[in-house]
């Protein structure tokens, strides 16, 4: 795997050199579509990280999200 597109044809250019023919550059495939992270009462020194680590994964984002004041409630009937 590789961090970028570029670094993985640099690679597969040094790999036909050597002879491999069957190498390829494909994107990677992942079962996973979306994973989601629900943290309360988040330190500001926190959010500022985890802003910093939102950079290393596209399509990903970072909201803030009010509570209702029933939905621990009707959480809690579904248990």
């Amino acid at each position: 795997m590789f961090k970028t597109e570029e670094a993985a044809r640099s690679r597969l250019a040094e790999l036909r050199k050597k002879g491999v023919r069957t190498a390829r550059v494909d994107p990677r495939e992942t079962s996973v579509q979306k994973v989601y992270f629900s943290v309360r009462e988040v330190p500001d020194a926190l959010v500022s990280r985890l802003n910093d680590l939102r950079q290393n994964f596209a399509g990903s984002e970072l909201k803030t999200v009010r509570r209702r004041k029933n939905a621990a409630a009707s959480v809690r009937g579904f248990s």
